[in-house]
């Protein structure tokens, strides 16, 4: 945005005078010690500092500074952390959707106009220029040397955003994006860190700022490898006036002729396309910028040419390159002198991939809406359809992993732009249903899976489907796979959310987060799929679903034997990966859990008395905050983090990686299962029995047993099986079983076998394999509670039904031998944890009511025949969103302290859903 006007007013912090709504922001930067340049609402020059390019946003920020230094926007960048206020910069002020200010009321706006400053070595042929420059700007102070960059057309955009986000020109099919020029970029971060970014230092951070910068930081300046400026740039177009059919078949010639031609990356081009003079016809020109000798530009074109009709109007500016960038520029590249101008307008943009380029049914759909709707449409509008691809193109000649910016296989990129009347609000809605129209046309007729995307610098705020644009697969409800992607383990539950993404790496995960932030979605992490109320969903209606399924390697460290485990891998096939490497680790049984919930919020198996529960293994955690920060969490970094991550993972971010110990696979596991059907008196003692044997110090850690209770042979009787495995030497099993078998009645079925380690395992999980990679898991429709039992205060003898008992403590189980606030985990004192699971008939809905009556009654018989005060919990794995008190019974003493970090960690609640840590 350039003001009118560039109203100036440097006040003294200490006399400002100031609005009541403003006010205590001021206080609070006169506390601070920030001593700059800002304006307030009430100031005179506020107004038209805070007015938007596109006046369809009418944002109010908390205020404006102008910065003179770097180390005045850390102190404003602290500021807004400390005063819970959003910060954005804003360079030229060009943003679409009004991001420069925020792209909401109430943000810290931090304009960098002060920051102009560009400066060129000669020698490297490489320039240092600041975020705040402006694009015409930077082409006379790089002409003035010899030099140029690839770019866009209007001299007021600012090439913060520019080169954030992309940056494309005619010499980008030549000289690739502004942001691949890109060497080192100076930036200060969420906390107020100044920093540098290159591929030796912050790699990362390089890599995301290069496509998705805004997210990640303020960049106040770029170093960028600069080009000889052409000695000759001829600015060419021709116009064509066509009905839909003929205007169909002609863009379908070009997009053949970029496509198979020698289309030469001296050359950049454009199809553009306006209203036609009549309804049903469309006016077509070719425009671009050729860069060769003017000699052979006519030649270039000339098998375009050969099957076009002739134009209705040609025209050829030759010159040198600076010329040329004046032409393309309007006339002038002068930013100072003259205002820039608003709009009030709607854009949407199309990046068509080049390996699946627009069929010809997609070509008619497009040019009949443009021919017929665009003829009466309330806006003034035209469409740009550049070309990105082809032969040479430097810009998808660089892979696309290696910077942030996705969609470099694109063939075109098509803007489609609309304008209220006279330039002035209000924006008609007839505007946006005319574009939403035009892309469908397209969209609709292709292929179902076309891959294409849009382009961030043309940023759209009613794109459901935004993260497309960033190269990771999404889905919405408008997609064929949404359905699938959507519907939860537990069949109880229909949640809809407004995306599913499937980010490939922890970088898409911190910029699904902090742009769903911008838009106020709540985020949700699945990782498996398996929570028992479907928080991998959001536990509500529309959340964006981060789907980790592709962070699914697993990698052991030879010689720590430490595992580095992504938190999409589910747990057969960690089983199978650490087996290949000798190694094993404490889980669950089901093969599709996902390791990323189960190790976050628990995860016991019948090996966890030997060696502890999975969280207890976890040395470090790499985890995406609510702010899009990529933290690792571990003992000695961010360690109030680690704590809570180990027990209530899903409210504090999302983790996209573990390290964890290892044990050393056994060589032999013993697997056995004895079962009965008894009377309830008889089950009664039974139990009574198991656990009286649990307490005994001579039952050992290697030892992992349950209870799994069930409807008898007939009313009044009880299907009643002891199962586990013993991690000891097989010789040894009945001197370790036999004192409980010797308290029970005869036995009635058995099967003890010695297996391999990963064959238990296998055995355990229960449909025959390990591996779940391109096999669908199955789906349920229940209800479960649970119920874990004190280990000083054990169950009476009173209760009579139960379904599933598992002996998780013990005087030698190594669960509750870890002190109970090393972890945020809050049951290390149980004996027994209890599994009420109940199905609806066939697995499918609806769930009936009395399932849920069912479950209440067996709960309420234990509870009312125990002790007052029975300190007894429950289990966050078997988590229960009908359970009144679960702040009590999942996380104890624990969870004012977990409150407190919440509002540390995620003040803005990001991560909400049923059960989650309220702030």
């Amino acid at each position: 945005m350039r003001l009118t006007q560039l109203l100036r007013s440097t006040f003294l912090l200490g006399v400002l005078h100031v609005s009541a709504w403003a006010q205590s922001i001021v206080e609070s930067i006169q506390e601070s010690g920030v001593n700059t340049t800002i304006f307030v609402p009430g100031d005179p020059a506020f107004t038209n500092l805070s007015r938007p390019f596109n006046l369809r946003f009418d944002f109010d920020p908390a205020l404006i500074s102008v910065p003179n230094s770097v180390q005045e926007i850390s102190q404003l960048v602290k500021l807004g952390e400390k005063i819970n206020h959003q910060v954005v910069a804003r360079s030229g002020g060009h943003s679409y959707v009004a991001n420069g200010l925020g792209g909401k009321d109430g943000s810290i706006v931090i304009d960098l106009r002060n920051f102009q400053k560009i400066t060129v070595d000669p020698k490297s042929g490489t320039a240092v220029i600041e975020s705040g420059a402006r694009l015409g700007d930077i082409v006379s102070a790089l002409v003035a040397h010899g030099r140029a960059l690839p770019h866009g057309t209007c001299p007021y955009v600012g090439i913060g955003g520019h080169a954030a986000y992309g940056g494309f020109g005619f010499t980008s099919r030549l000289w690739g994006l502004a942001l691949d020029t890109i060497i080192s970029m100076d930036v200060v971060l969420a906390d107020g860190t100044i920093t540098t970014a290159s591929a030796t230092q912050n790699p990362d951070l390089f890599w995301a700022m290069r496509g998705a910068g805004s997210s990640f930081g303020i960049t106040t300046s770029i170093t960028v490898r600069t080009f000889p400026a052409p000695s000759q740039g001829t600015i060419f177009s021709f116009n064509w006036q066509f009905t839909a059919d003929q205007a169909a078949v002609a863009l379908g010639k070009f997009q053949d002729f970029v496509l198979h031609s020698n289309f030469p990356p001296e050359i950049g081009a454009e199809i553009v396309l306006t209203p036609g003079a009549v309804q049903g016809n469309v006016s077509m020109g070719l425009a671009g910028g050729w860069y060769g000798p003017v000699d052979q530009l006519n030649s270039t074109l000339a098998p375009f040419m050969a099957v076009m009709p002739p134009p209705r109007t040609s025209s050829f500016d030759i010159g040198d390159y600076l010329h040329s960038a004046i032409n393309l520029a309007g006339g002038s590249l002068d930013t100072m002198s003259a205002p820039d101008g608003t709009d009030t307008f709607y854009a949407k943009s199309l990046m068509t991939p080049q390996s699946s380029p627009m069929s010809d049914g997609a070509l008619k759909a497009f040019m009949s809406v443009l021919a017929n709707e665009g003829f009466t449409a309330p806006v003034g509008w035209f469409i740009q359809a550049e070309v990105f691809g082809g032969n040479g193109s430097a810009i998808n000649a660089i892979k696309t992993a290696d910077t942030a910016f996705s969609r470099r296989d694109a063939l075109f990129t098509i803007q489609f732009y609309a304008s209220s009347h006279g330039n002035v609000p209000p924006y008609p809605e007839g505007g946006f249903t005319f574009l939403d129209n035009i892309v469908n046309s397209i969209v609709k007729n292709s292929p179902k899976d076309w891959d294409y995307g849009a382009y961030t610098n043309y940023i759209d705020d009613r794109l459901v489907d935004w993260q497309k644009s960033q190269g990771f697969k999404v889905l919405t409800s408008t997609d064929s796979g949404y359905a699938s992607a959507s519907a939860a383990f537990n069949r109880r539950y229909t949640f809809k959310p407004a995306a599913v993404t499937y980010p490939r790496n922890t970088q898409d995960v911190s910029t699904i987060v902090k742009i769903s932030a911008q838009y106020n979605y709540s985020v949700a992490a699945r990782s498996g799929g398996h929570s028992y109320i479907a928080n991998a969903l959001g536990g509500k209606d529309g959340a964006v679903v981060v789907d980790l399924s592709l962070l699914n390697t697993v990698k052991v460290n030879s010689s720590s034997k430490v595992a580095t485990i992504g938190t999409g891998n589910r747990l057969g096939d960690v089983a199978l990966a650490l087996n290949n490497n000798g190694r094993a680790m404490p889980h669950g049984t089901c093969p599709y859990v996902g390791i990323g919930g189960h190790s976050g919020h628990g995860g016991f198996g019948f090996a966890s008395r030997a060696w502890g529960l999975t969280l207890d293994t976890i040395q470090s955690l790499e985890v995406v905050l609510a702010n899009g920060t990529i933290a690792t969490a571990s003992t000695s970094n961010y360690p109030d983090l680690f704590w809570a991550l180990r027990g209530s993972s899903s409210s504090f971010g999302i983790v996209t990686s573990i390290s964890a110990n290892t044990f050393a696979a056994p060589s032999s596991v013993t697997t056995f299962s004895y079962i009965w059907d008894l009377s309830t008196s008889a089950a009664t003692s039974a139990t009574l029995a198991f656990q009286t044997f649990s307490l005994a110090s001579s039952t050992p850690a290697e030892l992992g047993l349950e209870i799994v209770l069930g409807r008898g042979s007939s009313k009044g009787r009880v299907f009643f099986q002891i199962q586990g495995a013993y991690y000891g030497s097989n010789s040894n099993f009945n001197n370790v079983i036999n004192p409980l078998l010797n308290k029970l009645p005869s036995v009635q079925s058995k099967s003890v076998t010695a297996r391999t380690y990963i064959d238990s395992v296998k055995f355990f999980g229960g449909i025959g394999r390990l591996n779940t990679t391109g096999q669908p898991d199955e789906t349920d429709t229940f209800y479960a509670k649970s119920l874990m039992t004190p280990q000083g205060s054990p169950m009476s003898n009173a209760a009579e039904w139960f379904i599933e008992i598992e002996l998780w403590g013990g005087p030698t189980s190594v669960i509750n031998s870890v002190p109970l606030d090393a972890t945020s985990f809050g049951r290390r004192n149980s004996l027994l944890t209890i599994q009420f699971y109940t199905s609806a008939p066939n697995y499918v809905p609806p769930f009936p009511q009395q399932g849920f009556t069912l479950l209440d009654d067996m709960i309420s018989l234990i509870v009312q025949n125990s002790p007052s005060g029975w300190d007894y919990g429950a289990y966050t794995n078997y988590i229960d969103d009908r359970l009144s008190n679960w702040q009590q019974q999942y996380y104890g003493s624990h969870y004012s302290r977990l409150e407190s970090l919440k509002r540390s960690y995620d003040p803005k609640n990001m991560f909400r859903f049923p059960t989650s840590i309220e702030e």
